[in-house]
């Protein structure tokens, strides 16, 4: 259920910012935790895939922060 509610939040957020940097960050951050519980344990070894995973909640967090930091620069030149 994750991953496409993130896509289609992705997709709202870029529609309405236009900004492919943050969107690009969130793509790979998903990419990089599905990899993480696709590859898993078996590929990866408990440290990889921990790796993994706190990799892509690093993108996905900069993203997020990205996306603040837009929403905010837009209410301002609104005003």
């Amino acid at each position: 259920g994750v991953v496409p509610i993130s896509i289609f939040g992705l997709t709202l957020g870029c529609r309405e910012h236009r900004n492919f940097g943050v969107v690009g960050a969130g793509t790979v951050g998903i990419a990089l935790m599905l990899g993480a519980i696709i590859f898993g344990n078996d590929l990866l070894g408990p440290f990889g895939e921990r790796a993994l995973t706190l990799l892509g909640a690093v993108f996905v967090t900069g993203s997020h922060i990205g996306n603040f930091i837009i929403c905010g620069q837009s209410k301002i030149f609104d005003c």
